[in-house]
């Protein structure tokens, strides 16, 4: 007798586990005569969706229309959301590097993840947003130089086309022998590395740390190889 009722309180406890699996819900949810038999975990389950439900929220490929203060207003699949950001939000570019609400314009697509703050699921509270639109990240970028400027170069690459690199008082230069070199050292058609920030979008490359310039000094002809007797 002892060792049925410990087998039937733990059949109850495995469905009690269980139950709070969207599969088993669902299935709950079907089978109402079920419910009838066990109306304490039909409370539960309530309880649990009531919860929960209408509370998490994710946006992929929202267009930014109104950019007001710290408020976002997008645009998805022709319904209006308001989207609000505080001190907690967290900011990504479309390669996730570190973004912030100053990186966002209107006409953005963003994507957004946080949670609704109405009933009417128009108002969302923004724990992510990864803006697609600004495609930047940091790297180290090869190419050759195709022109010189006052303020950097453009860069011809093999499968990104020309970048255009933007120089500032940051920048190291150094030739192959991490020598320290100048501007004026960087000559049209010189192999050269390039690490700093790249905009995909617009084929730039700013905030440079370091050029590093493959082509100087010059690398010493081969020497004759001796003649034999």
């Amino acid at each position: 007798m002892i060792k049925q009722k410990l087998a039937c309180l733990g059949f109850i406890g495995i469905v009690g586990f269980n139950f709070s699996t969207p599969k088993l819900a669902a299935w709950w949810n079907k089978n109402p005569q079920k419910n009838a038999t066990a109306p304490g975990l039909q409370k539960q389950q309530e309880k649990r969706l009531e919860k929960f439900a209408g509370k998490k929220v994710a946006i992929g490929a929202g267009e930014v229309i109104v950019k007001d203060g710290t408020t976002l207003t997008i645009q998805k699949d022709g319904k209006a959301y308001t989207v609000l950001t505080d001190e907690k939000t967290k900011f990504r570019r479309r390669f996730w590097g570190k973004s912030s609400l100053d990186e966002i314009s209107v006409n953005d697509l963003i994507l957004v993840i946080g949670k609704w703050t109405n009933e009417e699921k128009t108002e969302i509270r923004a724990v992510l947003i990864r803006n697609l639109s600004v495609q930047k990240r940091r790297g180290a970028f090869f190419g050759k130089v195709k022109s010189v400027s006052a303020t950097g170069f453009v860069m011809e690459t093999a499968k990104r086309e020309d970048q255009t690199v933007t120089l500032d008082s940051a920048t190291k230069l150094v030739n192959r022998k991490m020598e320290t070199i100048t501007l004026n050292d960087i000559k049209v058609g010189h192999r050269v590395r390039v690490k700093g920030l790249w905009d995909n979008e617009n084929h730039t490359i700013t905030e440079v740390k370091q050029v590093k310039d493959f082509s100087i000094p010059l690398a010493p002809p081969p020497s004759p190889s001796p003649k034999s007797e």
